[in-house]
């Protein structure tokens, strides 16, 4: 059975909401590209610790390494 929801927007953001459960999240169209860029960024720092450590533990190769055996491909 669908749900009908009316939205009345009167601030940066409405949650719409189903016995108090949250459905959805209305927000400017800047908001959330801005939201997905930081999730971005975040998520290559994490990638970069991820390598750091693998490097540190003998698991990788050097950038030096890496490019030299681009140029041989």
């Amino acid at each position: 059975m669908p749900s009908t929801f009316t939205i009345t927007i009167s601030g940066s953001s409405e949650t719409l909401a189903d016995l108090g459960t949250r459905k959805a999240v209305l927000l400017p169209l800047d908001e959330y590209e801005a939201l997905l860029d930081r999730l971005e960024e975040l998520e290559d720092i994490i990638d970069s610790r991820i390598a750091l450590t693998e490097y540190k533990a003998g698991q990788g190769r050097s950038l030096q390494a890496y490019l030299a055996g681009c140029l041989f491909h």
